[in-house]
């Protein structure tokens, strides 16, 4: 099959004047995307490992089953010319049982970011963030 059905078929591809558009979840800071199944979830790609959170950053929360709701962290396995980790802005709703459209992996049902909701008073920010938390693993100041 040509490369193009298949993602129609598998991603619930558009394909419009000859161009291919796929829904899609990511941000810059991951080298692979998250694709739209026909049950109209995104998909966790094999590269990519999803943390999910409490809304602090703090706390793990994942599951093997199930749907949790949280902050969503990340680490990109294929980010070689830096740490892949990243803790995001973006709260995630995410089903870790298998999918209607048949998938088995993780896939996430519901977006948003929390500087949006009502509550908007996201105070996480990138700066400092892996001097904190390699701080908290090795103790004490890591650069003295």
């Amino acid at each position: 099959r040509a490369l193009d059905e298949v993602v129609a078929h598998h991603f619930a591809a558009r394909l419009q004047a000859g161009n291919v558009w796929v829904n899609c979840y990511g941000m810059t800071e991951l080298l692979a995307r998250f694709f739209n199944c026909p049950a109209g979830r995104y998909h966790v790609p094999p590269s990519i490992i999803l943390l999910m959170l409490d809304k602090s950053g703090r706390e793990l929360l994942n599951r093997t089953a199930g749907v949790v709701e949280g902050r969503a962290g990340f680490v990109d396995l294929a980010a070689t010319g830096r740490w892949g980790g990243i803790i995001s802005g973006d709260r995630l709703k995410v089903d870790f049982s298998p999918c209607p459209c048949g998938r088995k992996s993780a896939s996430v049902i519901e977006v948003a970011r929390y500087k949006d909701l009502p509550e908007g008073d996201d105070k996480l920010s990138c700066a400092g963030q892996i001097d904190t938390y390699i701080r908290g693993v090795v103790g004490g100041d890591w650069q003295s």
